[in-house]
């Protein structure tokens, strides 16, 4: 059955194809970047090795699509998690606590941790019953090398959810910058907004060099869902 696309405004271009739906993830201009067909492969071979309710997991790759190495995995119907929240009958708490346990299996690996490198909310997918589902292992690093293809460097961060020491001091992927990153997924799923969203990212850069962090959003912002507990572990991030 021919594949139908999804959506040509995107970086990572999404297909379906029959029943069982799958997500074609295929990145512009990769057939003559060998640089970024390594990290494919790399992405393919560390994602295939996770297993967990909290990890999406991999199907395969295909070269069929424009050219180029793309990967293969279920579709998710209900998005990523920044989309999700923005009904706000949803409440965030047990999505982080599905992405916290996604992270200590990948932080514990039995083979060499795996440290994501781009943890956001639209990295983050929803299963049909409504789990978060950690994604997008693009850029990712691991402890022990002989777990994946060896690339140096840093991640793909984005800024808004990036550590300091990440831009600042130039320093590779590391669980302190994913455990800050998670905190700044915990504050944008509440707050149903990017953090740092009202600032340009000169300003951000700025504010990651003072190491400051977003104010408390009112509780009319986050529906009363951030409590004292939450606030408390988004600090400590």
């Amino acid at each position: 059955m021919p594949l139908t696309w999804m959506d040509r405004s995107i970086k990572a271009l999404f297909y379906m194809e029959g029943m069982p739906w799958v997500a074609i993830k295929a990145t512009r201009g990769l057939s003559s970047d060998e640089r970024m067909i390594k990290r494919v492969f790399k992405e393919v071979h560390l994602w295939s090795k996770l297993r967990h309710e909290s990890i999406v997991s991999v199907l395969g790759i295909t070269t069929g699509i424009d050219q180029t190495v793309s990967i293969v995995s279920p579709w998710m119907v209900k998005g990523n998690a920044h989309i999700y929240v923005q009904n706000t009958g949803i409440n965030p708490g047990p999505l982080m606590m599905d992405i916290a346990r996604g992270l200590q299996y990948l932080h514990t690996h039995k083979e060499g941790a795996v440290f994501h490198g781009d943890l956001k909310g639209p990295n983050v997918l929803i299963s049909d019953s409504g789990r978060a589902l950690v994604a997008d292992f693009g850029f990712s690093h691991l402890v022990n090398p002989s777990f994946s293809m060896t690339i140096s460097g840093k991640g793909g961060w984005s800024v808004h959810w990036a550590a300091p020491e990440v831009f600042v001091d130039g320093n590779v992927i590391s669980a302190e910058a994913v455990v800050w990153s998670f905190g700044m997924t915990l504050l944008e799923l509440f707050m149903r907004e990017v953090p740092f969203h009202q600032f340009p990212w000169l300003v951000i850069l700025g504010k990651m060099y003072r190491m400051e962090i977003p104010d408390r959003p009112s509780d009319e912002k986050t529906c009363s869902r951030l409590t004292d507990e939450w606030w408390a572990i988004c600090v400590k991030c």
